[in-house]
């Protein structure tokens, strides 16, 4: 299975948000969409993958401020890593 990554600045501050993908099968993930979902809706088209997962390491905004209208956009589900569950209902 070879996996694919691509690293996307967003927001004014230039967080990090990981487009994760097989490449095989062409299903992947985001990780800490922070925002500017224009960009990551369009790196997500570039890369040629379908969105499966939304994945938070945490609930903060810059983090998580694309999250919910990314899943609406991809049908795409949530799971949080953070030690309590309020990221996945924050963002």
């Amino acid at each position: 299975m070879p996996l694919k990554i691509a690293i996307v600045p967003v927001t004014p501050l230039q967080q990090n948000c990981s487009l994760l993908w097989d490449d095989e099968t062409m299903v992947g993930a985001i990780c800490d969409p922070g925002g500017d979902i224009g960009r990551l809706s369009d790196a997500i088209s570039e890369a040629g993958f379908t969105l499966e997962k939304v994945l938070l390491t945490h609930g903060h905004l810059d983090h998580a401020g694309a999250a919910g209208e990314i899943e609406c956009r991809r049908s795409a589900q949530r799971q949080c890593f953070a030690k309590t569950g309020r990221c996945c209902a924050a963002a």
